[in-house]
C-alpha cells in the first residue's frame, strides 16, 4: 500500500527570521483531502564535544518556547549550502571556544517530523583545542563541563531534556563504551 501523501497546493502564510510557515492541501494514497501546516527551517547540527577526561562540554542557556533555561548540546542552524561537519565545527568553536580535531557522524534526526521539515545531524567530537569564543550578539550562554556519565544520569533526572541533547549524549556513551 502507498503511504506517500500528494501535495495538492501550498501557500506560505507565514515568514520569520528563523522559519516560514506553508499552508498545504495534500491528498491520502486512497483518495481524499487534508490540511496540513508545515514549519519551513535550515537543518542544524549538534556536537557531543568529549575531552581527554570523559567530560563533555555543554551550554546552558535560556530558551523563549519552553521558557526556561537548559543545558544542552552546542548546536546551529545550517547556513544555506553549508555541510553538516563544517556547521557542527564552527558552532562548537563559536559557542563553546573548543574545535575538535576529529568530527565523527552519530546519527540525523527529524526534530518534529510531523509539522517540522528541520533534520539536525549530531557530531560525536575528539581531540578537542581550546580557542575562543565567537558567539553571535543575541547569544548568551554558560559554558559547563561533566563527566559523561553524570550528564546521562541528569537525563534520568529530567534535569535534561532537551532532545537532541538526549540522543546525542546516549549514542555518545554508547558508542564510547563500545570504544573501551
Amino acid at each position: 500500500m502507498e503511504l506517500k501523501e500528494v501535495t495538492l497546493a501550498k501557500k506560505e502564510v507565514y515568514a520569520g527570521k528563523v522559519f516560514t510557515v506553508e499552508h498545504r492541501t495534500v491528498t491520502f494514497p486512497a483518495g481524499g483531502l487534508a490540511e496540513r501546516d508545515v514549519v519551513m527551517t535550515h537543518h542544524a547540527t549538534a556536537v557531543v564535544p568529549v575531552t581527554e577526561e570523559g567530560e563533555v562540554i555543554l551550554v546552558r542557556q535560556f530558551r523563549a518556547a519552553s521558557q526556561k533555561v537548559m543545558l544542552e548540546l552546542p548546536a546551529g542552524k545550517m547556513e544555506p549550502g553549508e555541510e553538516p561537519a563544517a556547521c557542527a565545527a564552527r558552532e562548537l568553536e563559536e559557542e563553546t571556544g573548543y574545535a575538535a580535531r576529529v568530527l565523527r557522524p552519530l546519527i540525523g534526526l527529524w526534530v518534529s517530523p510531523a509539522i517540522v521539515c528541520e533534520k539536525i545531524h549530531i557530531f560525536l567530537a575528539d581531540g578537542l583545542v581550546k580557542g575562543q569564543v565567537h558567539r553571535d550578539a543575541d547569544e548568551f550562554m554558560e559554558v559547563e563541563r561533566l563527566p559523561l556519565a553524570e550528564a546521562c544520569r541528569r537525563i534520568l533526572t529530567g534535569e535534561i531534556d532537551d532532545g537532541k541533547t538526549v540522543a546525542g549524549l546516549l549514542l555518545a556513551r554508547e558508542v564510547l563504551n563500545q570504544r573501551v
